[in-house]
Parts: structure tokens; C-alpha cells; sequence
């Protein structure tokens, strides 16, 4: 049987377009970001047919194949209109792997331990967040809103047998931002969390952005930052017992425009 969580989107997009309406006096800012980012995945994820409380994760590495580092794009846009500052960002990630099962995974006794599987993991994030910038000398603290995904998907080498773990977004996250402009210089920190406990199913999510940008021209910039992104859920759905604390972590760098 296939997990799945589903959450509902919730659409907040009225309130900045409404407060856009009432910033005419602001001289409206824009800025987008386009960069590389080497990324590798950590952790371990487990999947038992039934209700059980016994320890069923398996590490990604060893069991799954996964875990090298992985070159992806990412981007990042920023709409300043005063009250609030919109920022949308996004990238997706995938890696394939073969490994070997050291537990049982899911009800199929082809996915046993020892069985030598195919793994694919991709997670999608998609970020659209409207922030409420407090100024606080040369900086700003900003409460603000975003969204995760994720899809994980194991099946043995041979194709006769498959389990897919999926959570399929968005997952709301609360967002806090602190940001300082010294000139030539700027930095970001942003921090989003959820936890949530829904019937059978408890899950926490953490993702941590930060960059330094580098305004070497009025319009063009350089920026180098850091991301880590970790899910930790567990719980039963559909009868079936569910383990995933992953970790997504690394560099990235690349170029931008402001307007």
C-alpha cells in the first residue's frame, strides 16, 4: 500500500495584493537570483506493512544507495512593496541509487532484507511567502509564510515489486527572516518550522536559508549561501507504519539582478 499525507494549500496571495494598493507612496523594489547548488541527502527511512512499534528505518546510504552529492539550479525572486516583501523560490531534487535492504520494507516479501533495490528520491520546493519586514537599525525582522514537498520511491532492481513513500504538499511552515544591508553587502537568514500531531501521525519540518550577497554593480550581484532542509515524521496511515528523517544539505552560489 502507498502512504500518503496530503495537506491542504492554503492561499494568502489577497492580503499583499491589497496592501500593494495602499503603498503607493513606496518606490517598489525587485530582485531575482539565479544560482548553482551542490546538495547531498542524509538520514533514514523505514516503511512496515501493519501496525507496528518496532525500529524499521534503514539508512539512506547503505540501504538505498543514496546520499552522493547532487548538482541542481536554484532561484529565488523578491518583490518589495513595502508592506510586505513577497519572495517566491524554488528548486528540485533527485538522486538514484542502488542498495541493499538491511530491513523489511513495506509488505512485499521481494523488498525483504537483503534485497538488492533500486531507489528514487526526489523532493520539489516550491516557496511563495509573504513577509512583514520590522526594521530594526540597518536590518529587518520578518515573520512570513512557506511550503515543502517531498516524494520518496523504492522498488527492487528487477521491477516485479514496489513501495512508494509520498508526501505530497504543500506543507505550511511558519517563517521568520532577518535580513542587514550595509552598502556594498547584504545577508539573509531564514528559518521555517512546522511540527504537527494529527491522529496517528506525528512530523516535523526545518528549513534553514541563508546567502551573502555582493552588490558589485547597481543592479547585478553575486551571491554565495547555504541551505539545509530536514523532515522527521513517523506514524501509521492506511494501517501501515511509516519512519522518514531525512536531511538535505549544502552550498550554493550564483548571480542576480535588482530593479
Amino acid at each position: 500500500m502507498n502512504p500518503s499525507i496530503r495537506s491542504t494549500v492554503f492561499h494568502s496571495l489577497s492580503l499583499p495584493a491589497a496592501l500593494l494598493l495602499f503603498s503607493g507612496c513606496y518606490q517598489f523594489k525587485a530582485a531575482g537570483q539565479l544560482g548553482y547548488a551542490e546538495w547531498a541527502l542524509d538520514g533514514d527511512v523505514g516503511f512496515a506493512s501493519g501496525s507496528t512499534s518496532a525500529d524499521i528505518g534503514q539508512d539512506i546510504d547503505s540501504a538505498f544507495g543514496l546520499g552522493d552529492d547532487q548538482g541542481l539550479l536554484y532561484g529565488r525572486a523578491t518583490f518589495d512593496t513595502g508592506v510586505p516583501a513577497f519572495t517566491v523560490s524554488g528548486f528540485e531534487f533527485e538522486e538514484k541509487g542502488t542498495g541493499t535492504l538491511t530491513k523489511n520494507f513495506g509488505g512485499n516479501p521481494l523488498l525483504s532484507a537483503g534485497a538488492t533495490v533500486d531507489s528514487d528520491f526526489e523532493l520539489s520546493d516550491l516557496e511563495a511567502s509573504p513577509v512583514f519586514d520590522i526594521e530594526l537599525g540597518p536590518g529587518t525582522i520578518s515573520p512570513g509564510l512557506a511550503a515543502d514537498y517531498f516524494d520518496f520511491e523504492v522498488s527492487n532492481v528487477n521491477g516485479l515489486a514496489s513501495e512508494l513513500v509520498e508526501l505530497e504538499a504543500p506543507v505550511p511552515l511558519a517563517v521568520l527572516r532577518a535580513a542587514a544591508d550595509i552598502g556594498i553587502v547584504s545577508g539573509m537568514a531564514e528559518v521555517g518550522y512546522m511540527e504537527a500531531d494529527l491522529d496517528e501521525v506525528t512530523a516535523r519540518f526545518v528549513d534553514i536559508d541563508a546567502m551573502v550577497t555582493l552588490h558589485a554593480t547597481e543592479v547585478l550581484d553575486l551571491w554565495v549561501g547555504c541551505r539545509h532542509l530536514a523532515i522527521d515524521g513517523d506514524g501509521v496511515i492506511d494501517d501501515d507504519t511509516f519512519h522518514a528523517d531525512i536531511r538535505i544539505a549544502g552550498i550554493m552560489l550564483g548571480g542576480g539582478v535588482r530593479f
